[in-house]
């Protein structure tokens, strides 16, 4: 699951870097567009390292969580998923902690409008 969706992903981190995927200066440096940056450039990096780029997500998140409503309920449900993704081996895994990695990124797919990323 790590390992795919490489092209993908570094397609839609070139498209963010280049801002084409929103038109504004100002939404590309917001709190969600660098943790869906980190999100998108996880998906291409190697598992060993997608971790890190999981908790530069979930940080950004975290630190700018809306103070009320249904988005913050939307950013939370997304640190979990980032936070359950961080806690779970690389290998070794159970049938069980895959159901929990499937489901997380399905959640980070759609908070971050990347259908398949991970795929």
């Amino acid at each position: 699951m790590r390992s795919g969706g490489r092209a993908v992903a570094a397609l839609g981190a070139a498209l963010l870097t280049l801002g084409l995927w929103s038109g504004s200066v100002a939404a590309a440096s917001s709190p969600y567009s660098r943790a869906r940056t980190q999100w998108i450039q996880g998906a291409a990096a190697i598992s060993a390292r997608q971790g890190a780029y999981w908790t530069r997500a979930e940080n950004d998140l975290r630190q700018h969580l809306p103070p009320r409503g249904a988005q913050r309920r939307s950013y939370q449900r997304a640190i979990r998923a980032l936070a359950t993704l961080v806690a779970l081996p690389e290998t070794g895994d159970t049938a069980h902690q895959r159901l929990e990695a499937m489901n997380a990124v399905l959640t980070l797919d759609l908070f971050f409008r990347t259908p398949h990323a991970y795929s």
